[in-house]
């Protein structure tokens, strides 16, 4: 409501000189006087507007003033309008009455006392002023307030998350329209079932978070309640509801909150907390491993520094030299596997692994996977029943890494199987592959082990601790490596105490003709050509132990210690064939290759690589052009033969490669 500006009074007189005279009376600069003659008229002007006072004569032509005041309280606009009753004799109380109960606030007598007249219309008006300037601030207060309920209504339906009020008991009188967005239903479902979401609830949280508003609710400060609901699409959600009481005067308890999907947060959180179990698990595997490693390398040298010290304290007899050899022959072989199985394990971590494949006999590869495993099994005293298929098995592969699957299921299956057991190793052909299966009635393998018998570093363990020994990377090789050659390979066991089972399947190839072999040039390979050769390697004992072996196979050699002595050598020995280490000090053997690949004086001689890093570098190395042959120390001795023999003869060897 406005105010005007300025106050009018309304005057009802049907007496002209009254009423001229009443005018002149109330003449003001801070009002404006509507005068009238009549009841009728007076009702006309109260519809162009308010009134701060009605100055009402009570003997009026037609409706009395009497009937005029019950008709102008009977109006919205005009109920609360004051009247004055203006009258010619002192009223008594039957008329005092009637005025009271139709509306007047006074009465006052003709002639009337200007002075008193106009001192109380005065304070009508100003009462009206004040009035109005109090409902011109109410309305703009309500303007604001509806400004800043529109604001936080749109303030709240762009929130990405509900916000709600209530009462305890979960009954609604608010949401916010984003609560459909979320999660699906549409709000007129929160106001029509009573608690309706504590129906949306998961079970398993139901208890809990019901619990934790109905204590909001009897306490004095808010609280964060977390807990699963069931979308409208039959999805889980994670919400997170900021939960407060509010407690007025005269008003019952609610509860307002803003609940926000965390979902996602969940879900980053249980995959941190799994990666970092994940990490706890490989911590611990990687000190077992290392733990076990320390112990694996140490086992194989305690008999060889036993066979060496009864070799020096009693004197070499051929019983007992025999025996030494045999023993530091086997603890050597044991510990090159060893070696050999953690340098396969850096390539699969790094992916470096590759395969030489060619067309083979899958029957023929195990047949040599069984020779490398026999003494182990038999030590055990297993036994071994074969069932291996009659015909070729032709597949795509590595004939040494398919061997190495075959010998390490095997090693595994006596391993793990107390002295005296029986292992069970079939070749067959199954539809389109080729099958490996190895059956023993060991230890077995527990059911929450199964899914992790694959995984590095993993090993079949007692109550509290690995039970065989071993590095734990066998079993994670042989994955490696099926899968490498295009197949796969499952394990299977009824539990612990009841054996386990292996089996590899290999996409075959179709059947050939293999041609018989040439024997009379098998019989003229094995003939043996004395060479030059020239042993360059900074471990002393390895440089002279090799030469002596390459001696006592017919050849002449002469050793050197580095980079400048090799080359001196090579000037003046002249060797066919150069064994060079890559690891030499200073000048390494990649760069003593280069340089003698770039004398023009003399022909380059052939270059065998002996690495102890475990690394063939690829065709696309510059370094495999500088080596005719890469040979893992420690060197076998029917490899270095074969690089040998396969040298037809010196004007080949002298050849620049």
């Amino acid at each position: 409501m406005q105010p005007r500006s300025k106050a009018r009074v309304l005057l009802v007189e049907d007496d002209a000189r009254s009423r001229a005279a009443l005018c002149a009376v109330l003449e003001d600069a801070r009002f404006e006087v509507t005068a009238v003659s009549s009841g009728e008229e007076a009702l006309r002007s109260l519809l162009g507007g308010e009134f701060a006072v009605i100055l009402l004569d009570v003997q009026l032509p037609g409706i009395d003033g009497f009937e005029t005041a019950e008709l102008v309280r009977r109006r919205r606009r005009s109920y609360q309008t004051p009247i004055i009753f203006l009258t010619g004799k002192h009223p008594d109380s039957t008329w005092m009455y009637r005025g009271y109960e139709v509306g007047a606030v006074d009465y006052i007598v003709k002639p009337v006392v200007p002075e008193i007249l106009k001192s109380k219309v005065v304070v009508f008006v100003d009462l009206y002023n004040k009035n109005a300037q109090i409902e011109a601030h109410k309305e703009k207060l309500r303007a604001l307030a509806q400004r800043s309920t529109e604001r936080f209504y749109d303030l709240v339906q762009g929130l990405d998350a509900i916000v709600w009020e209530g009462d305890p008991e979960h009954v609604f009188t608010f949401v916010s329209r984003r609560a459909e967005a979320i999660l699906g239903y549409p709000v007129e479902r929160w106001f029509a079932a009573r608690e309706f979401r504590a129906k949306l609830m998961h079970p398993e949280d139901r208890e809990a978070a019901l619990h934790a508003y109905e204590a909001t609710a009897r306490g004095t400060t808010g609280t964060i309640i977390e807990y699963r609901v069931t979308r409208a699409d039959g999805t889980l959600a994670w919400m997170r509801d900021h939960v407060h009481v509010v407690r007025e005067a005269a008003v019952r308890t609610r509860l307002r909150g803003v609940m926000v999907d965390i979902t996602a947060h969940k879900t980053t959180e249980h995959r941190l907390e799994e990666q970092a179990e994940q990490l706890r698990l490989a911590d611990r595997h990687r000190n077992e491993f290392l733990a076990m490693l320390g112990h694996e390398l140490r086992n194989p040298l305690a008999p060889i520094q036993s066979a060496v010290e009864l070799l020096r304290l009693q004197g070499p007899t051929e019983e007992r030299t025999r025996w030494g050899l045999d023993t530091i022959g086997r603890q050597v072989t044991h510990m090159t596997h060893l070696v050999d199985d953690l340098l396969d394990v850096a390539r699969i971590t790094r992916g470096k692994i590759e395969l030489q494949r060619e067309r083979l006999d899958l029957t023929d590869i195990v047949r040599r996977a069984i020779e490398t495993v026999t003494p182990f099994i038999d030590d055990k005293r297993h036994a071994l029943a074969l069932d291996l298929a009659g015909e070729p098995l032709w597949v795509d592969g590595d004939p040494v890494r398919l061997a190495q699957v075959a010998a390490n299921l095997l090693h595994n299956a006596a391993k793990y199987t107390e002295e005296g057991g029986e292992i069970t190793l079939r070749v067959t052909a199954i539809d389109e592959h080729a099958v490996i299966l190895v059956r023993d009635n060991g230890i077995g393998i527990a059911a929450d082990m199964l899914p992790r018998v694959f995984d590095l570093f993993t090993q079949a363990e007692g109550q509290h601790r690995p039970v065989r020994g071993g590095l734990g990377v066998g079993l994670s090789l042989v994955r490696t490596l099926v899968e490498m050659h295009g197949g796969r390979v499952e394990a299977r066991s009824p539990g612990l105490g009841r054996g386990s089972e292996f089996t590899v399947h290999l996409p075959l190839l179709a059947a050939v003709e293999v041609p018989e072999p040439d024997l009379e040039l098998a019989g003229a390979a094995a003939e043996v050509v004395q060479r030059r050769v020239l042993v360059v390697d900074d471990n002393h004992d390895a440089a002279d132990s090799f030469a002596q072996l390459l001696e006592v196979l017919g050849h002449e050699v002469e050793t050197a210690a580095d980079g400048p002595s090799a080359l001196r050598a090579a000037t003046d020995f002249r060797p066919e064939v150069i064994f060079l280490d890559i690891g030499l000090p200073g000048m390494d053997g990649y760069e003593v290759a280069r340089r003698l690949r770039a004398r023009k004086d003399s022909p380059t001689p052939h270059l065998v690589a002996l690495t102890g890093y475990g690394r063939r570098p690829g065709a696309e190395d510059d370094e495999r052009r500088l080596f005719d042959h890469f040979l893992l120390k420690p060197g076998d001795l029917s490899t270095v033969a074969t690089i040998l023999a396969s040298l037809s003869d010196h004007s080949e060897v002298a050849s620049s490669n």
